[in-house]
């Protein structure tokens, strides 16, 4: 690893304890509950499934930790990835945190059935483990779009990416769905549409750059033809 990859990935470990260890306290803090039971069951999936994703990448190939740590101050980054790519990845699930915390603080949502609750947990499980695959599968899943010429970047096809297009996208997907119902708070929902607004933008916007500029994305497009949902879109 470089001086700067090195560099980069003090910054990693930075951002890490922040944006996964330290933003999720916000839901407990707009809650003003911190025995909040099922809100520990989701703090503690999220960290753990985070953590494995990244200890897996470090193990496996440093200078992706050292992309993502550059999140925001890439200049050949996308134009459209100015707005989407902070509000998919830091403001939504900061907004979405603080809205389903006060639901349970004031009591918007009435609480659900054990079995609902427990298996939406399950199922946003499911897709947090299926969008850290995609992570550790993918050596180039940077947190902008941008073709990472000095990285060699070429296709990658192989497992999450032999079902769609953008696995990783298409997991966060599925956890904008589950996590108000895991949290029974249905106001959470309310950020879960304009989140998904947002990603199925920036997964067009994505797709079609990548189709333009990346040789061999056209051939797998044609083998592989799910963005996000297989059989949907």
């Amino acid at each position: 690893m470089t001086g700067d990859e090195q560099g980069f990935g003090v910054r990693a470990v930075i951002v890490f304890f922040v944006y996964v260890l330290g933003i999720p306290l916000l839901l407990f803090v707009a809650a003003g509950d911190w025995t909040w039971g099922m809100g520990w069951v989701f703090y503690a999936m999220h960290v753990l499934v985070s953590l494995g994703g990244r200890v897996l990448i470090l193990m496996r190939d440093p200078s992706l930790l050292a992309e993502r740590a550059r999140f925001g101050s890439q200049e050949d980054a996308a134009s459209y990835e100015r707005f989407l790519a902070p509000f998919v990845g830091l403001l939504g699930p900061l907004l979405s945190y603080v809205l389903m915390g006060l639901d349970h603080r004031f009591g918007w949502t009435p609480a659900f059935p054990g079995w609902l609750a427990w298996g939406a947990m399950f199922l946003n499980t499911v897709m947090y483990v299926f969008a850290s695959w995609a992570l550790v599968a993918n050596a180039f899943f940077s947190g902008v779009m941008r073709l990472q010429e000095e990285r060699g970047h070429q296709v990658i096809s192989s497992g999450p990416y032999a079902l769609v297009r953008h696995p990783g996208y298409a997991g966060a997907l599925g956890a904008y769905l589950f996590t108000p119902f895991a949290l029974s708070t249905l106001w959470g929902l309310a950020m879960s549409a304009l989140l998904t607004i947002a990603l199925v933008l920036r997964t067009s916007l994505e797709d079609r750059t990548l189709h333009a500029e990346l040789d061999g994305y056209k051939d797998y497009a044609r083998r592989v033809r799910w963005r996000l949902v297989p059989g949907i879109w």
